[in-house]
């Protein structure tokens, strides 16, 4: 009878070191906004196509243009050719991102640009791969009377790296 049970106490200390060792971060994968945030912030996105309002070319408008999303939450666009100021209210050159919330869950196909400016401009991802990105995304046309008449409309640009 000893010695069953010291088998039995054997056996159950074995078998608890062998779970306790368990590695557990194979159970727990990255959460999908860390898996996104690391794939955006990888580098520099290159401009491959600028369409307004979905026929208008506008590429040539932005030529040159890379966008940088940093994993703090933070990006920074620029362009190499001398385009206009009111381009910039499109795709202002640096500023702040995040995800937009889905129900406590961050929203990992949409963020919000500059979320602490009067709501921030709400930007769907799409072909999100290590090479490929789309952004499209509205922007509305400002108040009466403003200095940037006309910037407005339905924007989809193409990122490559």
């Amino acid at each position: 009878m000893k010695k069953n049970l010291t088998i039995l106490l054997g056996l159950f200390l074995s078998l608890t070191v062998v779970l306790s060792s368990c590695d557990k971060n194979g159970d727990n994968p990255k959460p999908a906004d860390e898996v996104r945030t690391e794939l955006l912030s990888n580098g520099a996105w290159n401009l491959q196509t600028a369409t307004r309002n979905s026929s208008e070319d506008v590429t040539g408008s932005y030529s040159g243009m890379t966008v940088t999303f940093n994993d703090n939450k933070t990006y920074v666009a620029t362009y190499t050719s001398a385009t206009p100021n009111e381009l910039y209210t499109t795709w202002p050159v640096s500023g702040n991102w995040d995800y937009a919330d889905n129900n406590g869950t961050p929203d990992i196909n949409t963020i919000i640009r500059n979320p602490s400016v009067s709501g921030g401009v709400e930007m769907n991802l799409s072909n999100v791969t290590e090479n490929t990105l789309t952004v499209s995304f509205t922007i509305s046309d400002p108040p009466s009377g403003a200095k940037m008449m006309g910037i407005s409309g339905n924007f989809v640009f193409e990122f490559t790296r």
